[in-house]
């Protein structure tokens, strides 16, 4: 950011516009917005609301880091932010730091993270999205089944409280149905619904 501002440097307060601002720091990649302070005569503060970073994408061997507004910020190395959810795309799938993501699937991981971030428990790993359905699989290895893109808010609140009761031996928790969670091993069966009143 401050290349962006170099050019500035040294130029009088009074004819500063917001504008100028605005056009060098705003279409950074990594940045939502920004305000700004005029201490006459010489200081200029600059407040700067960054891109919140929230998954990283990846294309064949190259990996992005994608904020919570679906854009991407910029290009990673190859297992950076290793504790940030990852997604995949096919390498047909056009992605440029700056760009908001195109991907309709890659969209929906996004709504999603966004949600189990501020409600889920545990940290998720990877996101599955096999056809319209949505699989979180968390640091863990359990494997949260979504189904398809609806009452999202709700699968997940019913998520978070039935993870911390499940068996050591389950592998899946699927709220496909949020009123009937059902979870498993997906090794072995039967399946277990699993009822949500607390004791």
């Amino acid at each position: 950011m401050a290349a962006a501002l170099e050019p500035l440097e040294g130029r009088s307060l009074v004819g500063l516009q917001a504008t100028d601002l605005d056009r060098r720091i705003v279409g950074l990649p990594d940045v939502v917005g920004v305000t700004h302070d005029r201490a006459f005569p010489h200081t200029l503060r600059v407040y700067v609301l960054p891109e919140r970073a929230l998954l990283v994408l990846r294309r064949g061997d190259e990996s992005w880091l994608v904020s919570a507004r679906a854009r991407v910020v910029r290009s990673l190395e190859r297992g950076a932010l290793a504790m940030l959810p990852r997604i995949w795309v096919p390498r047909d799938v056009e992605v440029g730091a700056g760009d908001t993501l195109s991907d309709a699937r890659a969209r929906r991981a996004v709504r999603v993270l966004v949600l189990a971030h501020n409600g889920l428990p545990a940290q998720v790993h990877s996101v599955r999205l096999p056809g319209p359905e949505t699989t979180l699989v968390l640091r863990s290895g359990i494997e949260v089944r979504l189904g398809r893109e609806h009452d999202l808010q709700l699968k997940l609140a019913v998520a978070a409280a039935v993870l911390p009761r499940l068996s050591d031996d389950s592998t899946y928790l699927d709220v496909a149905v949020p009123d009937r969670p059902v979870a498993g091993n997906a090794q072995a069966q039967p399946q277990v619904e699993v009822d949500t009143v607390e004791d």
